[in-house]
């Protein structure tokens, strides 16, 4: 086989597992917890919130301070409106067992930001246990 036959069929190769990754299912009950949980954030639900976010979670905010479970639950139910994101893009999952790593963009403030959430299974149930955002910013 020539060199570049044999570049094209390992890139080939790295195209189908890249998008079997990428195709990988995520389990129903946690894409049903995921749902529930984004809904609720929508309406401003802390209730709803609150069952899919485990008591220690922490959120870094992009101006760098820390929210915790009770501060963002609190921001809820004072909120006339809910804050709304944009719609996501760029989504990427990592599976490793019971802990489930999401990565998106999504508008913030009419700005793009980068978010990430950490969810893990306990007894059964699929939580929210950290997050992080970071604006993203424009290359001069």
């Amino acid at each position: 086989m020539s060199p570049l036959k044999t570049v094209f069929v390992f890139v080939l190769f790295g195209l189908i597992c890249e998008s079997a990754l990428s195709a990988q299912s995520l389990p129903p009950d946690f894409k049903k917890a995921q749902e529930e949980r984004s809904a609720a954030m929508s309406r401003g639900d802390a209730k709803v919130y609150g069952r899919y976010t485990i008591d220690d979670f922490v959120v870094v905010m992009p101006d760098g301070s820390v929210q915790t479970k009770s501060d963002r639950m609190a921001a809820m139910a004072k909120a006339a409106t809910p804050e709304q994101l944009g719609p996501s893009r760029d989504e990427k999952a990592t599976v490793a067992g019971d802990t489930i790593i999401l990565n998106w963009i999504s508008a913030m403030q009419g700005k793009d930001a980068r978010f990430t959430e950490v969810w893990v299974k306990i007894r059964g149930s699929w939580k929210v246990a950290g997050a992080h955002v970071s604006m993203i910013q424009k290359k001069p």
